[in-house]
């Protein structure tokens, strides 16, 4: 075989190839593609409750990358000095029967948000974390609002209300990535 067809045979074997892994790719993601931007260490500053926050997340892919995980810790100096702080871990999954993602977050405070996650406009803008339930807490509602800024950064906003009276926000985190 000539040289030029063996570079032929190379380049046609290799265009292949790539149009292949081109078509698997999004596959490959699965349906965590869309908060795996997320992904990563934030830090930041948190405002709520009448009181400010150093707050982290930190969210990462596990158990084979079938789940996205989030931990919080938000540490708040408290007037006499104390620290107090909260920490929670919530999981992103995928519920293939309802074609939807579902986050569910476990608080220090002992109970237990589910959100349906909706992508807004552009996945560039941000997601909604649209309520489910609230266990451990009669009568609660949560929405978390997460919003991307033009700085590489996010904002999330928890709401809290009584079920089926409109929601107030009360908590409002603006990070940033770290790593």
């Amino acid at each position: 075989m000539s040289k030029q067809k063996t570079i032929l045979v190379v380049a046609i074997v290799l265009l292949a190839a790539a149009q292949v892994g081109a078509q698997e790719s999004p596959k490959a993601a699965g349906p965590l593609a869309r908060v795996q931007v997320l992904e990563g260490v934030w830090q930041g500053d948190g405002e709520g409750f009448g009181q400010t926050s150093k707050v982290t997340h930190e969210w990462k892919k596990v158990l084979d990358g079938k789940f996205m995980r989030l931990k919080t810790r938000s540490v708040t100096e408290g007037a006499d000095g104390a620290a107090s702080v909260h920490e929670d871990v919530g999981y992103v999954s995928w519920s293939e029967g309802e074609s939807t993602l579902r986050f569910r977050q476990f608080l220090s405070e002992g109970f237990v948000n589910t959100f349906r996650l909706e992508q807004v406009e552009s996945p560039a803008l941000g997601f909604n974390f649209e309520p489910e339930s609230t266990e451990g807490i009669a009568n609660l509602v949560a929405r978390m609002t997460l919003r991307f800024d033009p700085s590489g950064g996010y904002e999330m906003i928890l709401e809290l209300g009584a079920k089926g009276k409109p929601l107030k926000a009360c908590q409002t985190m603006k990070l940033k990535k770290v790593k």
